[in-house]
């Protein structure tokens, strides 16, 4: 699952186009926030490899990344969500800072939710 999740992240830029609202200066908007949870959840179900979902049940996937998303939700910064906004210009958006940690950690906490039964 941890290659899966390390190639996750690229993806995600793609969603948050369709989210750039102007963020709070506190951190993210509630929107930018409920961007992330539904796009990374629903590219994280729908991208499970199907060995993955065979070897630990669809539920289990799903708990997986329901954790994920929310993790990713609760800990990106402004400076890494604006980061990961597709440039309608370029097509391409910038590798946020730091956010390998970001996934990382995200992927250790959740993890023990693909073995829960």
């Amino acid at each position: 699952m941890g290659a899966y999740v390390r190639a996750l992240p690229i993806s995600i830029g793609c969603f948050l186009m369709l989210a750039s609202a102007v963020a709070e200066s506190a951190g993210l908007s509630q929107s930018q926030r409920d961007a992330i949870l539904k796009g990374t959840y629903h590219m994280c179900v729908d991208g499970v490899p199907r060995e993955v979902s065979n070897k630990y049940g669809e539920l289990a996937v799903k708990r997986f990344c329901s954790c994920y998303a929310d993790e990713l939700a609760s800990k990106l910064t402004k400076e890494q969500f604006e980061a990961m906004i597709v440039d309608p210009k370029t097509g391409r958006s910038r590798p946020p800072a730091n956010y390998q940690n970001t996934v990382r950690d995200a992927n250790r906490v959740c993890a023990p939710e693909l073995s829960a039964q």
